[in-house]
């Protein structure tokens, strides 16, 4: 795969997510200093980063939060089925639960744009009715997308835009497929682009990845998001 091309200025936060081997594409040395973050050239063009956490991920039916930031430079930035950020390893056939991250669904019009966080099935593709109010060049925006088992349904997912939460799509029906439980099978992080989903990568700056294995709920996402963690 495709290395994101490093050095772009950092935003701010923390320090990186928690523990896992380093990034495998390309052959040259992440650069780790505080203030650098990676830049990424989508469009049609698959530029990413992946790693494989083993174990360190979560696995199964887990408690697990992705967040990060990112940053929106401009249209392309928003292209509607462009991931920014996966988890998990989908098999063969399609259970539609193995892998959990966060994609566009595009710009609703100048002033606000979509997000479309997903686990494969029951929840995916927010739709224009689920909007955030942003310029297309909006800047640096904190994103988490979170999962508790032990809630209710309804109320096992959670995305959060600067910490304060965002509506999600939830499906009943896809939900009853797989008896309410997610099935992530590896603990595989792709920057940038999707393993199958979407038609190209994403265009966009990404800084302070962390990937949890526990549910964060919105107020310790806000609360820790600007905090650098050691």
């Amino acid at each position: 795969m495709a290395r994101g091309s490093g050095g772009a200025t950092g935003g701010s936060g923390g320090a990186a997510g928690s523990g896992g081997s380093g990034g495998s594409g390309g052959a040259a040395t992440c650069k780790t200093a505080l203030g650098k973050a990676i830049k990424f050239v989508g469009g049609n063009t698959v530029d990413s980063v992946a790693g494989d956490l083993g174990t360190d991920g979560p696995q199964g039916d887990d408690a697990r939060t992705l967040e990060l930031w990112a940053k929106f430079t401009s249209a392309t930035s928003w292209e509607q089925e462009h991931t920014i950020l996966e988890l998990g390893v989908p098999p063969a056939q399609d259970n539609h639960n193995n892998v959990f991250g966060i994609d566009l669904s595009g710009r609703v019009d100048d002033n606000n744009g979509a997000f479309g966080p997903y686990v494969h099935g029951w929840s995916d593709n927010n739709g224009k009715d689920v909007k955030f109010a942003a310029p297309a060049s909006a800047g640096w925006l904190h994103l988490s997308w979170a999962y508790d088992p032990t809630k209710e349904p309804n109320k096992r997912l959670e995305f959060t835009v600067n910490g304060d939460p965002i509506a999600v799509q939830f499906t009943q029906s896809e939900y009853d497929k797989t008896g309410g439980k997610l099935v992530l099978n590896k603990g595989y992080v792709l920057l940038g682009a999707s393993q199958q989903f979407g038609p190209g990568g994403w265009d966009g700056v990404m800084d302070e990845v962390r990937i949890w294995k526990a549910y964060r709920t919105p107020q310790q996402i806000k609360d820790n998001m600007r905090v650098i963690v050691k």
